[in-house]
């Protein structure tokens, strides 16, 4: 059993490893990465891909006990509290490059549930009050 423990664990180091190395340039985040690591930033960044990055993120650096992959946890959250929080509350569906807002009304419900599951697990990484406030106090207001 501890083999495929530590198999996993090194699975999901390189999974994190690769997006580290082909998914983020100059503190942005690309909005498509290819199995090659051809990475995109001209296609729509939508929230429910920077919530699973977000959240993943989060939770290796509490599986692991270290903050290696807080960096990108930490961008995620904050191109997610940027260019996709909706000033009426919860998060835009997506944007594109020129952060023009695209609408998903079928899907909007699951956007939201995949921000709460993102904001929860990287406020349970870092304590921060403020992530506390920015995600509830937008959500429901």
């Amino acid at each position: 059993m501890e083999y495929y423990i530590e198999r996993l664990n090194h699975e999901l180091k390189n999974i994190l490893k690769f997006w580290q190395n082909y998914a983020i340039r100059n503190e942005q985040i690309a909005s498509e990465v290819s199995n090659n690591g051809t990475a995109r930033f001209n296609t729509p960044l939508g929230s429910v891909y920077l919530a699973r990055l977000l959240y993943g993120t989060s939770a290796a650096c509490r599986h692991f006990g270290n903050t290696n992959f807080q960096p990108i946890a930490d961008l995620a959250y904050r191109t997610l509290t940027t260019r996709l929080s909706n000033p009426s509350g919860g998060y835009h569906w997506a944007v594109d490059e020129k952060r023009n807002i695209i609408h998903d009304a079928v899907n909007y419900s699951f956007a939201q549930a995949f921000v709460v599951y993102g904001m929860s697990e990287y406020f349970a990484l870092t304590s921060d009050s403020d992530v506390k406030k920015t995600f509830f106090i937008k959500s429901i207001s």
